[in-house]
């Protein structure tokens, strides 16, 4: 039988599992974002030509790259909580968060 204390102490793990896990959600997801403005600045037929455009990409790129290392902790952090409530298997969650590889700068040769 589960007491009332022993349900308030899972109930408030899973709270902060929670809200640890959804700050590595949100900050992926606004890379997923910044990402994909990448990709239609490279293919659009804006009038931003040359270095103006490559400019453009390139602000994304760093900050794209800059959400990469706060998701970086908040992901240390996710797997630090995890441990700490006594959950050692990190494995579903390096497959569900895993971490985009850093983007380089863009450069048009042409």
């Amino acid at each position: 039988m589960v007491t009332k204390v022993e349900e308030e102490l899972a109930k408030e793990k899973a709270e902060t599992l929670g809200r640890a896990a959804k700050k590595v959600e949100n900050v992926l997801e606004e890379m997923e974002k910044i990402f994909q403005e990448i990709e239609a600045l490279k293919i659009s037929d804006s009038l931003l030509h040359g270095e103006k455009i490559i400019a453009r990409i390139n602000e994304k790129v760093e900050k794209y790259n800059a959400l990469r290392e706060e998701a970086k902790i908040y992901y240390f952090y996710l797997l630090v909580t995890r441990e700490a409530l006594g959950l050692y298997n990190h494995n579903w969650v390096e497959v569900i968060y895993s971490l985009p590889k850093r983007l380089n700068p863009f450069n048009y040769y042409g």
